[in-house]
């Protein structure tokens, strides 16, 4: 999705460009940093698949049925919350990366 957005800004900047628009140098010449922020439920679904939600729970310390309300968008957690969440998923990360 990030390869499809960046290329898809490309194309919209030389479509501008041969269209005589005006736009800004940093735009112009690339000079710019996309930031990706995923939502948490959107976070919580990228790794369906990888990581099973009682596993998430137990690295954030965040109850299962509760991390089940936030991938759903049911409900959405305090930013203390989803650092906790983030955290747990580093934490794990770090873990399977250690394994030699």
């Amino acid at each position: 999705m990030k390869k499809d957005f960046v290329e898809g800004l490309k194309f919209h900047i030389e479509g501008c460009r041969q269209d005589n628009d005006v736009l800004p140098e940093w735009l112009v010449s690339g000079r710019y940093e996309i930031d990706y922020i995923l939502e948490t439920s959107a976070l919580i679904h990228s790794l369906d698949g990888v990581l099973t939600r009682s596993a998430i729970a137990r690295v954030s310390g965040i109850n299962e049925k509760l991390i089940g309300h936030y991938a759903s968008g049911y409900r959405n957690p305090r930013p203390k919350q989803r650092e906790k969440i983030i955290n747990g998923i580093h934490t794990i990360s770090r873990e399977l990366s250690s394994v030699v």
